[in-house]
């Protein structure tokens, strides 16, 4: 019974992250950080354009958030902090609610099929996603939070340690 309860819990938490129907952020990409109770950030916000044409960049990470997930909410602060203490410049932050289908497939294809794809065709994103690229290349991710923040930052380090 205990298992059970787990797995529904588990499956709530999915669910409330996943990116189908979310709506589009009201802040202008400058205050992006404002929506996480930030000052400022380490963490440069692009749109998904600009994404596709850092392919060919050295090494870098990208991460997919929106402002109204409760994951979101406690991954991104931890993430800026951990970019701020070890002067990582070159973290990119995506409001995943601004990417539509079209984007979603090519970011698929970047990301070597990880998402997931529904059978009438449409991806589902879930957030808070991290993902690491070397010479344009996905190397490493992290999606969604883990048993605790210490772990999460813990888990982001190993990740963005190989950049």
């Amino acid at each position: 019974m205990k298992i059970k309860k787990y797995i529904i819990i588990l499956l709530f938490f999915i669910s409330a992250c996943s990116m189908e129907g979310r709506k589009q952020s009201s802040h202008s990409d400058g205050q992006w950080f404002s929506e996480y109770n930030l000052d400022s950030s380490s963490i440069k916000n692009i749109s998904f354009d600009e994404l596709i044409k850092m392919e060919d960049k050295e090494s870098f990470a990208i991460v997919l958030s929106t402002p109204d997930c409760g994951a979101c909410q406690k991954a991104i602060p931890s993430l800026n902090t951990l970019a701020f203490k070890y002067e990582l410049n070159n973290i990119y932050h995506i409001n995943a609610s601004n990417i539509d289908q079209k984007q979603r497939a090519a970011l698929n294809a970047l990301l070597n099929n990880q998402l997931k794809t529904h059978d009438d065709g449409s991806i589902s994103l879930l957030v808070p996603s991290l993902y690491t690229f070397t010479n344009g290349q996905i190397k490493d991710s992290q999606v969604g939070l883990t048993d605790s923040l210490k772990s999460l930052e813990q888990e982001y380090l190993r990740i963005l340690s190989d950049m």
